[in-house]
Order: structure tokens, then sequence, then C-alpha cells
């Protein structure tokens, strides 16, 4: 993963997840944990993103919450290393493959999302049962951008 490469929205929601992680005592930081830390960001895109699309972010921050509460939980030394879950990584690379194709130099929470949208996990079919998919996500996004790239870090 290059960090350097995300701008700065982004590296506060993975310290987000991060953290929640820790709070969850979750060993492997995964695609929930960071949906929750980009749902909790002040003015979020992604919370903008999914009012377009008529999704409850209410309700979704209640599951996402729900879930995490069920995950196995570490103690102790362990629980000081949290590690990149194997399906977070696949959300990361997911979200450089959108950054790219959409010709940005930066990957945004929006990408971060677009990668989750597809993820095979409690994120990917909590987005997907909200009525959230790839193809209406990058619709929406493209309209809240205008045509505009992520050239800076801010």
């Amino acid at each position: 993963m290059r960090f350097d490469k995300l701008t700065v929205k982004a590296q506060e929601a993975f310290q987000g997840a991060q953290h929640l992680a820790g709070e969850y005592q979750h060993q492997a930081i995964e695609p929930e944990h960071l949906l929750l830390a980009m749902l909790d960001q002040d003015s979020s895109v992604v919370t903008s993103l999914l009012s377009k699309l008529d999704v409850q972010v209410g309700k979704l921050e209640t599951d996402l919450d729900a879930g995490l509460k069920q995950g196995a939980k570490v103690s102790g030394a362990a629980q000081h290393g949290t590690t990149v879950g194997g399906r977070l990584q696949s959300v990361f690379n997911e979200a450089f493959k959108h950054a790219q194709k959409m010709g940005d130099t930066y990957v945004t929470t929006e990408h971060f999302l677009l990668g989750m949208a597809v993820d095979k996990g409690s994120a990917g079919k909590l987005l997907n049962e909200a009525g959230v998919n790839a193809d209406n996500l990058k619709d929406a996004v493209d309209e809240i951008r205008g045509g505009r790239q992520v050239t800076d870090a801010n």
C-alpha cells in the first residue's frame, strides 16, 4: 500500500479504521472498520454520496456497529498490533485501480467506497442491501465531481 498516494481525508479514514479496530479489540482492520470511519468523518463526501443514493446512513452505521461487535476479539499485547486484513487489502487494490481509471493522482475515500461496493464481506453486502452497487456509485461520484480529477492530497 502506498499511503503517500492517499488524500488527507483517506489517510484520516484509515487512521480512524485503525482506531476502531482497536476499540472493538480486533486484530485486523477490515472494510467494515474503514466504512464506519468514513461515515464518522466531518463533512464526509462518502455520506453525501450515500445520501444521494437514498441510503439510510444511520441504519448503515448501526448495522456496521452490530456486525463489528460480533467479531472475534483479541486482548493483551496482540491488541496493539492491528494489521491490514486481506479483504481491506483487496479494497485498497480496487481503490487504486479506480483512481487510475479516473485519471486521479491520489486515492480518495470515494475510491475506497467504490472498492467496497464489490467486497464479498459485510461491508459490501450492507452497501448492496442498501441499494449501492459499483455502477450507481460510479455515476454518483462522476456527478458530484463534475469531471474534476484529484491531483492534490488535499
